[in-house]
């Protein structure tokens, strides 16, 4: 059998098969085989494994005689990914508001970002992946380059293919940032209300920066009503003068000296955006976070967190795994002085050296946050031992070697016993067992018991008839892998008999 030279293709999703390539010659002219009546087709992949060539790649052609003809022909061939023009993509809705960091279409919301071969949706990182440039300004009349998503295609495909959309200005709000504010210490004097607010875009996390994406200077007010001193010069004394200033008077941060209220006294803090967060109105777009004057800050407390065993999953810390204390006082409680950040945890499933971030729950007397660490060690398996006197082996070993009558066990029993007791173990792995407490003894004529050499022990062994893991007595118990396997957690060690 004689073959022509396969033919190649590229991608379009159908299976390409092989036009009839096997002949013989007769003479000079090229008589082609008839394919299921002189001969088999199969085609296998680049690994090997049968197939219908359908996906960009090399594939083999093995035709196999049958009928008048024997053996075996392969060719390979090849399927190229598809670089034409049939490969769209639609950015929906088109528009996006600015995020710090870059708006990115498609990242989140697959559905954003549609890219197909002909009718076909292609699949995001089977099929292409996605990125942006000229994503970090707002879209104006005098914009030169529009942000752009690129389809980079792979797999079956190979190029690219870009569409544009537009970035509008966005505002400062509860649905496009978040604040963390810092809380406020106590001091017997004015001028120190001023908080440090962190701002991070919901959408990137990336952090805004003050004066450029928001004023640096903010509006203090009051969120509930507050007494407060005033200090003064009357006759040329300074004196304190107790005032009341309701909900929503704005701090006079020169002469209010603020104090401490059951719980901390809560201030509003009201920030305006700027640059990209202004907001579409003519006045600049405001979000209004609160913070506390407390009596302590978390910053200032120790924190200890016990090491936690590796699990396979994330660890998440309990009450009984904190100590948040400032000095020798009574620690705080987790729930009522302080809470975990939800999604603070950081390195949390591996083992090795993780982190979580702590802050003080509002109403307490405390305030801010901190970050401590905490140790994921190895998992340590304690293992359950209980100990067997194996004395249905005995019995048998023994009616066998003294030529016993009857039934074996009634026979033993007439005339031996296995004195001691051995109570379960909880055992580390590496740590000693449990010293042998049994001891074979025979009855005299007399009918009193004594300890017998007849038979001694010998070790343990996690079968009763010794051919399972043998273990001496008192040594370290260290089960292999497959034991662990095998037997998991509870361990049954049967005592050896041997026979003197």
């Amino acid at each position: 059998m004689k073959c022509d030279k396969p033919v190649n293709f590229t991608y379009d999703g159908d299976f390409h098969e092989q036009a009839p390539l096997l002949y013989k010659m007769d003479g000079k002219v090229k008589n082609y085989l008839i394919p299921g009546t002189d001969y088999t087709t199969d085609y296998k992949d680049a690994k090997g494994n049968l197939v219908d060539p359908r996906k960009a790649g090399t594939y083999t052609v093995i035709y196999t005689g049958i009928g008048a003809y024997s053996g075996t022909v392969k060719k390979t061939f090849k399927i190229a990914p598809y670089t034409g023009t049939a490969i769209s993509v639609t950015v929906t809705p088109g528009s996006y508001a600015y995020t710090k960091g870059g708006a990115k279409p498609g990242s989140v919301d697959a559905n954003e970002v549609i890219v197909k071969f002909k009718n076909q949706i292609l699949e995001k990182d089977t099929d292409y992946t996605l990125k942006w440039s000229n994503n970090n300004a707002v879209t104006t009349a005098k914009t030169k380059k529009k942000p752009t998503v690129t389809a980079v295609m792979k797999g079956d495909f190979k190029g690219s293919k870009s569409a544009e959309f537009t970035i509008t200005g966005s505002a400062l709000s509860n649905e496009t940032v978040n604040v963390v504010t810092t809380d406020v210490i106590y001091a017997n004097k004015a001028g120190i209300c001023k908080t440090t607010p962190t701002i991070t875009d919901k959408a990137t996390g990336a952090k805004l920066a003050a004066g450029t994406d928001y004023e640096k200077t903010f509006k203090y007010t009051y969120a509930e009503d507050t007494w407060v001193q005033v200090k003064k010069t009357v006759n040329k004394k300074t004196v304190y003068e107790d005032e009341e200033r309701l909900a929503g008077t704005e701090v006079n941060p020169k002469v209010d000296i603020i104090p401490v209220k059951p719980g901390g006294t809560k201030i509003n803090v009201t920030i305006k955006g700027r640059g990209n967060y202004f907001g579409s109105g003519s006045e600049a777009a405001t979000i209004t976070e609160c913070f506390y004057f407390v009596e302590k800050s978390l910053a200032k407390a120790t924190v200890k967190i016990a090491n936690k065993q590796y699990a396979g999953e994330p660890i998440e810390l309990e009450e009984e795994d904190i100590t948040v204390q400032f000095g020798k006082e009574t620690p705080l409680k987790m729930g009522t002085d302080y809470r975990i950040v939800p999604g603070s945890y950081v390195k949390n499933t591996n083992k090795g050296t993780a982190k979580v971030t702590i802050e003080a729950v509002p109403g307490s007397n405390y305030g801010n946050r901190k970050t401590a660490s905490f140790k994921i060690v190895a998992k340590t398996m304690d293992y359950t031992i209980h100990y067997d006197n194996n004395k249905a082996v005995l019995a048998q070993k023994l009616y066998n070697a003294k030529d016993g009558t009857g039934d074996v066990e009634e026979w033993f029993n007439a005339n031996y016993r296995i004195n001691g007791t051995m109570k379960d173990s909880t055992t580390a792995k590496g740590a000693k067992i449990t010293k042998n407490a049994f001891v074979l003894q025979k009855k005299a004529a007399n009918g009193k018991w004594a300890n017998s050499t007849d038979a001694s022990f010998d070790g343990w062994n996690t079968k009763s008839d010794g051919s399972g893991h043998a273990i001496a007595n008192q040594s370290a118990f260290s089960p292999s892998w497959l034991d662990n396997i095998i037997y998991g957690e509870k361990y049954d060690l049967f005592v050896q008999w041997k026979l003197q």
